[in-house]
């Protein structure tokens, strides 16, 4: 009988094995629809990275720009110290001059007809700053315009933030485009800033030694009296 069913194609090497099913193990054809899943999930890993890499952009340049406005205020102070340093000078020469009219008058008989004619010394008149005008393109309230842009820039953002993880990432680019070009704008006033301090730095230094000078004549002319 099993030769015969052999013989006919019946046997066990004629017949053909069971097709395997698709949901089987390793080795079987992916589905259209898995592969679009994988590729989805891969893209929304990928924004997830980018979000956590903005997140963490944003928030170092938001340092950045708090770290700016406390530099301009530092340089503001030292402006301020630097104008009042520079009235005391102004006033202990105007002090000396009149003490260099006093002295001529004492000296001799000459000198007191002689400074009779004098004019007093005009009185010195105080710095009330460094000189805003040597900054053609600083705009003021610049900080505070700076600030309220990037306000709008963070309600935009929360916008952005329910609409998904895209959204989320134009949001925080644009925040971090906001800052970078906040901390340029603050550079380029620190750097002017710093440059005008140095030239008042040299005119007080030149200004400090023409008032040593000037007080030692005036303590030789007191002797000589």
């Amino acid at each position: 009988m099993e030769r015969r069913n052999e013989l006919l194609g019946e046997g066990p090497s004629r017949r053909r094995p069971p097709p395997r099913s698709g949901g089987g193990g390793g080795g079987g054809a992916v589905s259209p629809d898995d592969a679009s899943g994988q590729q989805q999930q891969q893209i929304a890993d990928l924004q997830a990275q980018q979000k956590a890499m903005l997140e963490s952009a944003v928030k170092s340049s938001n340092q950045s720009v708090e770290m700016g406005h406390e530099t301009n205020r530092t340089l503001n102070k030292q402006g301020e110290q630097l104008d009042r340093t520079n009235n005391k000078l102004d006033e202990v020469e105007y002090e000396l001059k009149v003490s260099d009219k006093i002295v001529k008058n004492m000296s001799s008989l000459s000198g007191m007809v002689a400074s009779w004619f004098w004019r007093t010394p005009k009185a010195p008149e105080h710095s009330t700053g460094l000189p805003q005008s040597s900054f053609p393109d600083e705009r003021p309230h610049r900080d505070e315009q700076s600030a309220a842009s990037r306000g709008a820039v963070v309600g935009a953002r929360k916008t952005d933030i329910a609409q998904g993880e895209g959204g989320a990432n134009d949001a925080y680019l644009d925040e971090l485009d906001a800052n970078i070009n906040q901390m340029r704008d603050q550079a380029l006033q620190q750097r002017r800033t710093m440059a005008e301090q140095n030239k008042k730095l040299d005119e007080l230094a030149t200004k400090v030694d023409n008032t040593n000078t000037h007080m030692r004549q005036t303590e030789r002319n007191i002797r000589k009296i």
